[in-house]
């Protein structure tokens, strides 16, 4: 779900229209605490940057912190 949001997000903002209604704003608003700590961390790594890697770490935490939380529960 998370990573279906974060994704409609990046596809979105390559259209500039869109940037100003509101259904870009609520997404950006949901994603916003999930892809700042890793914008940071990026910041922090590799300085400012033109391309915000920030969206694909998200993808992947997320993802391994659900494959580690699903072989807990198994």
């Amino acid at each position: 779900m998370v990573e279906t949001t974060i994704l409609v997000e990046i596809i979105l903002s390559y259209i500039p229209s869109i940037r100003e209604k509101s259904l870009f704003q609520l997404l950006k608003s949901f994603n916003f605490p999930i892809l700042e700590p890793f914008r940071r961390l990026q910041q922090n790594l590799f300085g400012m940057n033109r391309i915000d890697f920030s969206p694909i770490l998200a993808i992947l935490f997320i993802g391994f912190i659900r494959k580690f939380i699903f072989k807990m529960l198994l």
